[in-house]
This record gives structure tokens, C-alpha cells and sequence, in this order.
């Protein structure tokens, strides 16, 4: 254990943008400052396992929400990630959205549920209470963490936007992992 732990903090420790740099300019590459740091720092990693969790939670909405809603009626109640996103928007990024704009949003939504709906069928949205919390629940986690995730790559334009997703991801794969193993633990442990 002692050996990992050195070797993890030896690597960690290394300047790798000093690395990175030298080994290019030898090359002759000439490429902006900001592309090459792809050090971090906790205070800088410490910011993504927030999208990351709610990515999760809204995936595992999915999931449950099936109980309560069938195929097309999912299809249709999953359109509210566009308005909620359209108004999470407006409000955390304090970006002004003309009529236009709003005009689409609507127009998206509305169009994405006709094309959802089954002409043949006398029950179009009969979705029960659960569902429709479960839907409106989801939309919001899904808007906020998008909304979210953009203030995050907005507010740091000098850092690397692979770097972003990278920590971003390692957060999301590990969530994960701990919500399988949380659910699924005997599942996961037979095969």
C-alpha cells in the first residue's frame, strides 16, 4: 500500500504541463498556454461531482419511472428537459432569451409530442401522479446539470475543455460504479 500511495503521489507530482511544453517546442509546435496545463488542483476537480451526481440520479429516474408510464408516454413527459433547460438557462446563466427563442423552445416541445402521439390509441397521457413527479423531477435534474456543467466550462475558458470532461467523467464512472454495486451488489457478484 505504501508503494502505491509514493507512486501515486510521485506521479501526481510531476509538472506535466513543464513536460508537455518542452517535448512540443522541441517539435516546433507553437500552441496556445491554455491547451497545454493539464495539471489540476483539488479546489479545480472539486466542482464536478456535482453535474456528476446529478446526472446519476436523473439516469436512475429513468429507470423508475417505467412503473408508472409506458413507452410513448415517457417519449412525451421527456420533452420537459427542453423547457425546464430554456428556463434553468435564463436563470442561472442570467442569459436573456428573446420571443423567438421562446417561441422555439415551445414549438420543440410541441413538436416532439405530436410526433410521440398514437392516433390510433384512446389513451394519450393517462399518467398517474407518480409519473408525472418523476418526469417533472427528472427534467430539472437534467436542465440544472446541463445548465450547471456549462457555468462550470464558461467560468474556466483558460482550461482545457478535455480536461473538464475527463474529471467530469471520472466522477460519473464512479458514481456509477457505486450506485451498481449499492443496487445490484449480489448481481454484480455472481457473474
Amino acid at each position: 500500500m505504501k508503494k502505491w500511495c509514493f507512486c501515486w503521489k510521485f506521479v501526481y507530482s510531476i509538472n506535466w504541463d513543464d513536460i508537455l511544453s518542452s517535448q512540443l517546442m522541441e517539435l516546433g509546435a507553437k500552441i496556445p498556454a491554455n491547451l497545454l496545463r493539464l495539471s489540476t488542483s483539488w479546489d479545480e476537480v472539486s466542482i464536478y461531482p456535482i453535474p456528476a451526481a446529478l446526472y446519476l440520479i436523473k439516469n436512475l429516474l429513468q429507470y423508475y419511472i417505467f412503473a408508472y408510464v409506458d413507452a410513448p408516454g415517457y417519449q412525451i413527459l421527456k420533452n420537459l428537459n427542453i423547457i425546464s433547460t430554456g428556463v434553468l438557462y435564463r436563470i442561472i446563466l442570467k442569459k436573456h432569451l428573446s420571443e423567438i427563442q421562446w417561441a422555439a423552445f415551445i414549438l420543440l416541445c410541441a413538436g416532439c409530442t405530436t410526433a410521440q402521439l398514437n392516433s390510433t390509441s384512446d389513451r394519450v397521457l393517462q399518467t398517474p401522479f407518480q409519473g408525472w413527479v418523476m418526469a417533472i423531477v427528472m427534467a430539472l435534474l437534467s436542465g440544472f446539470a446541463g445548465v450547471y456543467t456549462e457555468a462550470i466550462i464558461k467560468k474556466r475558458p483558460s482550461r482545457n475543455i478535455n480536461v473538464q470532461n475527463f474529471w467530469l467523467y471520472v466522477f460519473g464512472m464512479a458514481f456509477t460504479a457505486m450506485a451498481i454495486l449499492v443496487q445490484d451488489f449480489d448481481a454484480v457478484m455472481n457473474k
